[in-house]
């Protein structure tokens, strides 16, 4: 509807235009019509690409070794050209594509692939741009490209995504409007292990913003996707979902120092899992002062996963004053209510929290200390079924391991997958589950998919328990103090406290057993330039898991010049469990050094080192190489990459190496 609804006009502005400027050089000339050309196109430019890889593995697992070895020649020619339908403003082209062969040599024990396939090469990147300069633009696109990923302390994967699409767009000033619709294929293979896996996804997305008045403003964001994915060792998934986000923002009083936001939140999700849920966010921000302001909040949230419903209400009522320049305090109080209706189960909570924060100029530096003071009552009732937690958000932290701080969660109940929710995990082989009485913690596998820094999504149940009434009372405090003068200028010494005392009355006390928490932490910073240093000591005095923590941080980032860096992180993490007298130590070394040595030359080193000991347990030595090189003098590339890789454990031994050399020529 939007491409027909928008090409009456363009016809329009182009057959009526009243400013036209000819050629470089020439006049203006006012009220002459364009003439109107029929497909035209830019001279093609072609490109001739010849590329070889070859990848050795060795997988030594219990004494017994199998060898993987793949290679492989590909000789394609690339074209690529603009263009344009009738006239610039009116359709623009954009055309793009690969052809050719490649020659495949597979000597796998693990696939039990010992073959040397020919297969072809087509991929291809053309779109066409509809009125691109009005109000009205919409892109028709198509692409299908093919990339190589390879895996920290793993193989290469070869990805093959194809996607096609269209996008319409309303530029209008008060009600800008994008939609989209796109087929997405994303295929990860290896020719080495049974690791493959595909996903099928059709989404449409829907993003509008509205400006009813200066001071407001709605925004609507909405996607519906319809997903299959497939694997070797991964579950199939198969599910359509849709979700809806509907946010309005307004801003009022006499300087529009008032702020009142509303979110709406809407998802549905149908397959293997029957999944809805409704939310409703309400935020007030009164500012009485530029000293002082008060904040009240209110949520309400229904779901209902696999015929469960739940319903959850939440208000709090706040206020934030500064007392000196150098004071802040903050006081919040509110309640919150679960109740799940098919199980009889109410869960009712009042809470009020207190905080003083200071910052203050001090001799040689800044000062900054916190103090703050919680109480928190829950109760609740008897609950004789589990109960779901989903789309719990967590970043894989540099150590790799991902906690879960919950008791009582349902062994076999846990589900990873990434921050889109489209691939799911695989225990075993991209993770590891650890139990214990306070959290469960996620530690990534080396050499499988999760990497660090990754963004994740965690599923998982809490077991049945006994009603309770739970009394928590905390304080916390922080100090730290910043050299900004002296001898000492860089250094930052901190300190940390925080003391939990908790009651819980309950028919059944084994169960959720009562955390009483001390923990202190000090440590210091140091930076200099571009070098940054740090260390700490925790200790954690708890009736649940008590431990104590080493960790030490070294960052070092120097520029070298335009598209030169020399970037290197060192970290060192030791965790004593002192009730279970266990011990765990994750060392990481990394290092990455990119130098451009002139405009035509240009490369790339790469090295990690990690190290993980459990003791009693068991020892992992991991070690990564990897450079990268670019050649280019006028229409020739060379490019070319080693990357060699070994995971040695008590078990298991492996290692990877992957070369690559590529050669293009430009016409």
């Amino acid at each position: 509807m939007a491409i027909v609804a928008a090409l009456p006009f363009g016809l329009a502005r182009l057959a009526n235009a009243q400013d036209v400027i000819q050629e470089e050089g020439g006049p203006v000339i006012v009220g002459e019509t364009e003439e109107w050309e029929g497909l035209r196109f830019e001279p093609f430019h072609f490109a001739f690409d010849l590329y070889g890889r070859v990848e050795e593995n060795k997988i030594s697992t219990l004494g017994v070794s199998r060898r993987e070895s793949y290679k492989e020649i590909r000789a394609t020619g690339s074209a690529w050209s603009r263009g344009y339908i009738g006239h610039p403003n009116f359709i623009e082209l954009n055309l793009a594509g690969t052809f050719g062969l490649s020659q495949q040599f597979i000597d796998s024990e693990s696939n039990n692939r010992h073959e040397t396939p020919l297969e072809s090469i087509d991929e291809y990147d053309v779109s066409a741009n509809i009125l691109p300069h009005s109000d009205y633009p919409t892109t028709i696109y198509s692409r299908r490209n093919h990339n190589y990923l390879t895996q920290q302390f793993g193989d290469t994967l070869d990805s093959l995504v194809t996607e096609t699409g269209v996008q319409a767009s309303l530029r209008e000033t008060d009600f800008p409007t994008t939609l989209h619709y796109f087929h997405r294929t994303e295929e990860q293979s290896s020719n080495l292990s049974p690791t493959n896996f595909s996903i099928e996804q059709d989404t449409f997305e829907w993003l509008s913003t509205w400006r009813p008045a200066e001071n407001q403003q709605l925004t609507w964001d909405y996607t519906l996707d319809s997903v299959t994915e497939t694997g070797d060792l991964r579950p199939t998934n198969d599910f359509l979902r849709q979700h809806a986000i509907a946010t309005h923002e307004l801003t009022f009083g006499e300087n529009d120092q008032h702020r009142l936001r509303s979110n709406f939140f809407g998802y549905n999700e149908t397959g293997d899992t029957e999944y809805s849920r409704l939310r409703l966010d309400e935020s007030l921000n009164l500012r009485h002062t530029p000293r002082f302001e008060t904040l009240y909040n209110y949520s309400t949230d229904w779901s209902k996963y696999n015929g469960e419903n739940s319903f959850f209400n939440r208000g709090s009522a706040g206020l934030r004053h500064k007392l000196f320049e150098s004071l802040w305090t903050s006081f919040d109080v509110g309640a919150s209510s679960l109740s799940l209706p098919e199980d009889n189960y109410t869960s009712d909570q009042y809470f009020t929290d207190l905080d003083l924060d200071y910052k203050k100029k001090v001799p040689y530096g800044e000062l900054s200390a916190s103090v703050g003071l919680g109480f928190d009552f829950q109760a609740d009732s008897d609950r004789g079924s589990p109960i779901s937690i989903l789309n719990e958000g967590h970043v894989v932290p540099v150590n790799g391991i991902v906690e879960i701080q919950k008791q009582n969660v349902t062994p076999g109940s846990i589900t990873v997958t990434d921050a889109s929710g489209f691939i799911q995990y695989v225990e075993g082989i991209d993770y590891t589950l650890e139990y214990f009485p306070d959290r469960v913690e996620i530690r990534r596998i080396l050499g499988g998919a999760i990497s660090d820094g990754q963004a994740l999504l965690v599923d998982y149940d809490i077991g049945p328990q006994p009603g309770a009434d739970t009394t928590t009372w905390t304080m916390s405090s922080n100090v730290r103090y910043d050299f900004e003068e002296g001898f000492l200028r860089g250094v930052g010494l901190f300190a940390r406290y925080l003391h939990q005392d908790q009651d819980r009355r309950s028919d059944d006390p084994d169960v959720i057993i009562p955390a009483d928490v001390d923990d202190v932490t000090v440590g210091a910073d140091y930076r200099l330039g571009y070098l940054l240093v740090s260390g700490e000591q925790q200790w954690h005095q708890s009736t649940l898991s008590p431990y104590d923590a080493t960790r030490f941080n070294a960052h070092y980032r120097l520029p070298l010049g335009v598209g030169s860096t020399l970037d290197a992180f060192a970290g060192y993490d030791l965790v004593e469990r002192t009730s279970e007298n266990t011990s765990s130590t994750i060392s990481t070394v990394k290092g990455r050094w990119t130098q451009r040595v002139d405009r035509n030359l240009s490369f790339a080193v790469i090295a990690t080192w990690r190290n993980e000991h459990e003791d009693p347990g068991i020892n992992i030595d991991a070690f990564e190489q990897r450079l990268e090189v670019t050649w280019k003098y006028r229409q020739t590339s060379v490019y070319g990459s080693i990357a060699n890789s070994f995971v040695d454990s008590d078990t298991d031994y492996s290692t990877y190496l992957t070369v690559q050399l590529g050669l293009r020529r430009e016409f």
